[in-house]
């Protein structure tokens, strides 16, 4: 049943969260839509720090009994906001550009009935590079706010305060940085935004993969006392020569036998 609820929760914040987006870029000024459009994305994290700040309360002061009844206390608290967004909601007035839109349907006669038929039959390639666009941002936030709560307690073993403390310190990140990214969009465009950050975490990634097998080569290879420096610098930073004699001694004379023989390969 909670896993039913779930989803219907998802589907219709999916749909509440695209139409608060679309009503605050359309009432930008000009040039100022990213900035504009990214006030809607701040609710989600202001949403998340509420309810993080809720289970972690709920969680002190039922203890052992969080999962048995202490659960239930964020859910019903969340009723109040739940009417305090249904009052927003229909209160919300549409933007003028929607307003001259529709105006201009209506005098030419323009009805669509069935606006998902024209979607998926004319706007297919935008509308799939926004479905898995929004996979790869989106999964990485499930990931980090839902999945790492469970993952802590119980593969690490770590204290649940541990994981609800984390989330709420990227809660507060999200809600300062969200805005001066969209104001970033406005200057230099949306793609280069949205892409620059995974090229960054790529070269990053590929940085250190590169250095973790240096190092590891440095570790595994052995040095020679017959080797040369050109053999022995792509595994050793500090190569010393050896200084091993491996000419046969001089005629008439006897050599040691305290003298360091050479390896058989010299």
């Amino acid at each position: 049943m909670l896993c039913v609820l779930r989803l219907a929760q998802g589907f219709a914040v999916g749909g509440e969260w695209g139409r608060a987006v679309i009503i605050a870029v359309e009432n930008a000024p000009k040039g100022r839509r990213g900035f504009y459009g990214s006030w809607p994305q701040i609710g989600v994290s202001c949403g998340l720090l509420l309810g993080t700040v809720a289970v972690a309360a709920a969680a002190a002061i039922s203890g052992d009994q969080f999962e048995t009844w202490g659960w239930h206390v964020p859910f019903l608290l969340s009723v109040i906001l739940a009417a305090v967004g249904l009052y927003i909601r229909l209160n919300a007035a549409e933007s003028p550009e929607f307003l001259a839109e529709k105006a201009k349907m209506e005098k030419n006669n323009v009805q669509q009935k069935a606006p998902l038929r024209v979607l998926l039959a004319h706007h297919r390639k935008p509308l799939l590079i926004t479905i898995f666009g929004r996979f790869a941002e989106a999964g990485n936030y499930y990931l980090f706010t839902v999945f790492v709560l469970s993952y802590v307690t119980t593969s690490l073993e770590v204290p649940r305060q541990y994981g609800l403390t984390a989330v709420m310190i990227g809660s507060v990140l999200n809600i300062i940085m969200i805005p001066v990214f969209g104001r970033f969009s406005d200057r230099i465009g949306r793609k280069m935004t949205f892409f620059s950050a995974g090229r960054r975490s790529s070269s990053r990634r590929g940085r250190s993969s590169s250095s973790s097998k240096r190092a590891s080569s440095g570790r595994s290879s052995s040095v020679s006392p017959c080797s040369s420096p050109s053999d022995t610098h792509s595994s050793t930073r500090h190569y010393r020569p050896s200084t091993v004699n491996c000419s046969p001694p001089p005629s008439g004379t006897r050599a040691s036998p305290s003298a360091t023989r050479c390896p058989p390969s010299c």
